[in-house]
């Protein structure tokens, strides 16, 4: 019962934000949501911890990229499996919303909109969820929030 209440609460609060304009700008401190390439490692242990049956484990465990653009699009790459997908993202100076648009061989399947909150220092981008259940697509969860992010040069 309790995760049925988690949920809808998550959904409600999801449902508020993407609801409310979410420009990519200058944000508190005047930083900018810092747009480029960020690298992280998944590995077994990080995918282990969640219980997630196969192919979980065969897709998310290696090197991964992510590259978001400015304008608001997002491309995610395994580079150890090849696997890649796309997606579109809106950022305000304290959240950063996954927009649903998923394409490609990692595709998250609809509903596919999650909010993160996020941080920035020097060359890393931090990613945190509300809670597990906010993003119903495990794979990006997992990799967007197991470490930190570290921006390619």
């Amino acid at each position: 019962m309790k995760k049925i209440a988690l949920f809808s609460l998550t959904a409600a609060v999801l449902t508020i934000l993407i609801l409310i304009p979410l420009p990519v700008h200058a944000g508190e401190h005047g930083y900018a949501f810092p747009t480029g390439t960020y690298t992280t490692t998944i590995t077994l242990a990080d995918v282990q911890k969640y219980g997630l049956p196969s192919p979980y484990p065969e897709i998310l465990v290696g090197d991964w990229e992510m590259v978001f653009h400015e304008g608001g699009t997002l491309e995610i790459s395994n580079l150890t499996t090849g696997q890649s997908g796309q997606d579109t993202y809106m950022a305000n100076p304290v959240v950063v919303i996954f927009g649903g648009k998923s394409t490609g061989e990692l595709a998250c399947l609809p509903p596919g909109s999650a909010a993160y909150k996020w941080s920035a220092y020097a060359d890393t981008l931090v990613l945190k969820g509300a809670s597990e259940m906010n993003d119903r697509c495990w794979g990006r969860y997992i990799v967007s929030t197991s470490h930190p992010l570290v921006k390619v040069p």
